[in-house]
């Protein structure tokens, strides 16, 4: 689902409240498991990809505690692997919902790669 609209119409703010309605991680004990509901990053500046993974890793650090960007976040870790190891965290934690805000941040980045070549 995209929602687009133009900027200070509230968007980010209706959202974030909607989110708030629903628990952010459901813990399974009898299974091992915390479930991540819903996971809410910013895309970054500069809007790359391997950026963008980065946050992922930081948000779920943040939320469960646990230690996935120094393990998967190397600058010397391929854009490929790191978007891996996003999906296979996404996977583990059943991950229900990915909101990504500010989304133009990519799609201005891949514009300026292409007028920059």
């Amino acid at each position: 689902m995209t929602i687009i609209g133009e900027s200070g119409l509230g968007k980010s703010t209706n959202l974030a409240n909607i989110l708030e309605v629903y628990p952010q991680v459901i813990v399974h004990p009898q299974h091992n498991v915390s479930q991540i509901v819903w996971l809410k990053v910013d895309c970054p500046h500069a809007g790359s990809l391997k950026g963008l993974c980065t946050d992922i890793f930081l948000a779920i650090d943040k939320l469960l505690g646990t230690n996935n960007f120094k393990k998967f976040g190397s600058r010397g870790n391929s854009e490929d692997y790191v978007l891996a190891q996003v999906a296979q965290l996404s996977h583990t934690h059943h991950l229900g919902l990915l909101v990504i805000d500010e989304m133009q941040n990519l799609a201005n980045s891949q514009t300026r790669k292409r007028r920059s070549s």
